[in-house]
């Protein structure tokens, strides 16, 4: 009897072992947000996105497996973001939640398409844009354990920089969440295609992925 009950805690000690090993080696990159977050392609020129090229840091590093970036296109706004984790989208038979539940880092990049669009942002859209972020960040939080990036903003293209990404900042220090700042990006000119344009070359997106790998 005691030899069964022996062998028996052996294979539940080995079949744990092996899951453990098994789950260590599917560890996932998570991002979520619209354009910005993804890689460019302008007049012809195409580029590594910043979260690609974490990726692969994370895979010599960090065992990471998995890539997820199915909610992160162009113009995908805060609200439709919010909306998804509210009501558990699925898109290629992945639930946003049970996405969020599996991830180990989860990076966040998201408003520069929907700011951007505006000539002037008011009072009004920097509030009602504020309180769907904080809204956000509240929702991932309470459906994640991942270790959570949050992207902020870099000046140059709408008005209110400045203050949304302060709010933003401030929010995710009393949450427990990584804020990287990139504002000194738009001193550079050389990490844009177009000046007038928020979108990153390859240099620009190694000079985020670097600072983001600095506040790992």
């Amino acid at each position: 009897m005691k030899i069964k009950l022996i062998i028996l805690a052996s294979c539940i000690i080995w079949s744990f072992l092996i899951y453990k090993a098994a789950y260590k080696e599917n560890k996932m990159l998570l991002v979520i947000g619209d354009g910005s977050c993804s890689a460019s392609t302008l007049n012809g020129l195409s580029s590594v996105s910043y979260n690609e090229l974490l990726f692969e840091f994370l895979k010599k590093s960090n065992n990471y497996k998995q890539y997820n970036d199915d909610f992160c296109y162009s113009n995908y706004s805060l609200k439709d973001l919010v909306d998804d984790i509210e009501n558990n989208t699925t898109i290629k038979e992945k639930s946003i939640l049970n996405l969020l539940d599996k991830a180990d880092y989860i990076t966040i990049s998201i408003g520069y398409d929907e700011l951007t669009n505006y000539k002037l942002v008011t009072n009004n859209i920097k509030k009602e844009f504020l309180e769907s972020y904080s809204k956000l960040l509240y929702l991932v939080k309470i459906n994640t354990k991942a270790d959570v990036i949050v992207i902020g903003f870099y000046p140059g293209f709408f008005n209110q920089y400045s203050e949304i990404n302060n709010n933003i900042k401030q929010y995710c220090y009393n949450n427990e969440i990584t804020f990287v700042d990139t504002s000194d990006i738009y001193r550079n000119k050389s990490y844009f295609y177009d000046y007038n344009n928020y979108k990153l070359n390859r240099r620009g997106n190694e000079k985020i992925f670097n600072i983001i790998k600095d506040n790992l």
